[in-house]
């Protein structure tokens, strides 16, 4: 990020192109390139604008959400029963000759790949 931002920085800088920040805006985006490893720039839930917290903030604001959300903890991994499910579908498309055996082997060595 810090790299995007030095890019970004520099290539407003060439001769060719007007700056099209405030003096104080320049300064302040100036200020955040020393800072970016500590931070976190992100699009604002409302509006076209950012939002930039530390890493502190959005660590906070994440347990926040996650703790005051409409979450549960899972009793069980429900994607572990995906791939036998997947399984069963698709040996009856099969038997039913809406896919062809190559299809099935396929998907089945793509479930297995990622499981």
């Amino acid at each position: 990020m810090a790299h995007d931002i030095a890019e970004l920085l520099s290539n407003n800088n060439q001769e060719d192109t007007q700056d099209n920040l405030p003096p104080h805006q320049r300064r302040a985006l100036k200020n955040l390139e020393g800072k970016a490893k500590r931070l976190r720039i992100l699009p604002a839930d409302k509006g076209n604008s950012i939002v930039v917290l530390s890493n502190e903030q959005y660590h906070t604001k994440m347990l926040e959400h996650i703790e005051d959300g409409p979450y549960t903890p899972l009793r069980k991994d429900p994607t572990t029963s995906l791939p036998s499910k997947l399984d069963k579908v698709l040996k009856k498309l099969l038997k039913e000759k809406k896919i062809s055996k190559q299809l099935l082997e396929i998907s089945k060595a793509g479930v297995s790949a990622t499981s």
